[in-house]
């Protein structure tokens, strides 16, 4: 049987090996990890759905998303349990960072090209110039 490990995944297992991390904490953090993705997949479709609302003029902020329904309302302070999202919005443009609060974890980047990103340490924060994760639907 043949193993393939992301880098994060290896890098985790190196600070739960000296003892910097506890085991406990991968299933937390995977979780979390998990729901974040969830978090700005629904963000980016509701971009797109707000952009095409406003005859394409604007992108909206998480506020107006949550407003007109297109985003959970508990998503519209920019804070869950374990990530902060950080959006920007512009009239043709938008960037949206998923940062991990108090856990493991590797940050997420969408912007208007719809292209979901993530950071390729748990040290830097995703970008425009970040990997592209691999299952983007």
């Amino acid at each position: 049987m043949r193993f393939i490990f992301d880098r994060t995944f290896l890098q985790f297992l190196l600070l739960v090996s000296s003892g910097v991390v506890t085991s406990g904490c991968l299933f937390e953090s995977r979780l979390a990890s998990e729901a974040s993705l969830i978090s700005v997949k629904e963000i980016r479709v509701a971009e797109r759905q707000y952009f095409e609302v406003t005859r394409q003029t604007r992108y909206g902020t998480l506020k107006e998303l949550a407003d007109r329904k297109l985003i959970p309302d508990k998503l519209a302070d920019g804070e869950d349990e374990s990530f902060l999202f950080v959006l920007t919005t512009g009239e043709n443009h938008y960037e949206l960072t998923a940062k991990p609060v108090g856990i493991y974890a590797a940050s997420l980047y969408v912007d208007e090209t719809g292209v979901i990103r993530e950071s390729e340490n748990m040290t830097t924060i995703a970008n425009r110039s970040s990997l592209p994760i691999k299952i983007q639907e």
